[in-house]
């Protein structure tokens, strides 16, 4: 395969490729992930330093246990997975007293502590599905 097949290839081609061993479909769907998970965090986070670690933590999670993945078209629901669960992890360190993560439709939409932007989230959530945890 040539790499411009890498490039336009959608997510769900490239997938049994990655699965297979192949480090450039693996590396093109890094590429396209890699933003969405850094605006997801960048939302969530304050530093930059932490923004920065916990994509990285992301996306070496997805390179490791992509092989795992049994349905392609699960592919988001599983990465969402991934990122919350990095998250959760981060916060536990952090010892945030309250976390809010929503989710719309298409992506996480808000988060940092529930006491500093609880209305801005909302005001910013439409139909959410709300997971609210104690640390």
């Amino acid at each position: 395969m040539i790499r411009s097949v890498y490039k336009k290839g959608d997510i769900e081609e490239l997938i049994p490729l990655a699965q297979n061993g192949d480090v450039r479909a693996l590396e093109e769907i890094i590429k396209k992930v890699q933003k969405n998970i850094y605006t997801i965090f960048y939302h969530l986070c304050d530093r930059k330093e932490d923004i920065l670690d916990l994509t990285q933590e992301v996306l070496l999670k997805l390179a490791k246990s992509i092989s795992q993945l049994n349905n392609v078209k699960k592919f988001k629901s599983w990465l969402d997975q991934i990122v919350t669960n990095v998250f959760y992890d981060y916060s536990r360190k952090k010892q945030d007293k309250f976390v809010a993560l929503w989710k719309d439709k298409t992506n996480f939409v808000a988060g940092e502590t529930l006491f500093r932007n609880s209305k801005f989230a909302l005001s910013n959530v439409s139909n959410p599905r709300m997971e609210l945890f104690l640390i």
